[in-house]
């Protein structure tokens, strides 16, 4: 693709290809804000609600086409984009936020996903993290084997080591 190109021609390349993605994003905007208005009007047929015609026609989410519509009826499509992408960019950093200080537990009470595994999945877990990948790869083996025999297995293998 351009594997002979100075990496200044790629980074120019990509600036290019992201320039047309966005503007790509805007003429789809524009045109499910027109499908809208046609759809109200009833162009697609008496009775026919803005919603029910998207969902059956549009194949993206509800999120996505409501995203879209705003940017569609923005008086500057190209604005209000950068404006989605700044308040995504916030609530992804404060969900981040919230995941890495997890002050509140999860659904079933632990305050890690680790913490909601009995002993012994952890034990596992710590086992194959330490582990060589030869030892992992070899446990894996056993247990597409035998399944039921595996817990006498990491018992043997620890007492070896």
């Amino acid at each position: 693709m351009s594997a002979n190109d100075p990496l200044e021609i790629v980074a120019g390349k990509i600036a290019v290809a992201v320039k047309k993605s966005d503007d790509m994003t805007i003429t789809a905007a524009l045109l499910v804000h027109e499908a809208r208005q046609r759809v109200k009007s009833g162009e697609a047929g008496p009775g026919v609600k803005w919603e029910a015609w998207a969902a059956k026609n549009i194949k993206l989410s509800k999120s996505r086409v409501r995203e879209l519509l705003r940017i569609g009826e923005a008086d500057d499509p190209d604005a209000e984009m950068e404006r989605i992408r700044g308040r995504t960019r916030e609530r992804v950093h404060r969900h981040r936020e919230k995941s890495a200080e997890r002050k509140t537990p999860l659904r079933n009470g632990a305050r890690s996903a680790d913490e909601s595994l009995e002993p012994e999945r952890r034990q596992l877990i710590e086992w194959a993290t330490d582990a060589s990948l030869e030892d992992v790869r070899r446990v894996l083996r056993e247990i597409q084997r035998d399944p039921l025999d595996i817990p006498d297995f990491l018992d043997r293998r620890n007492k070896a080591a």
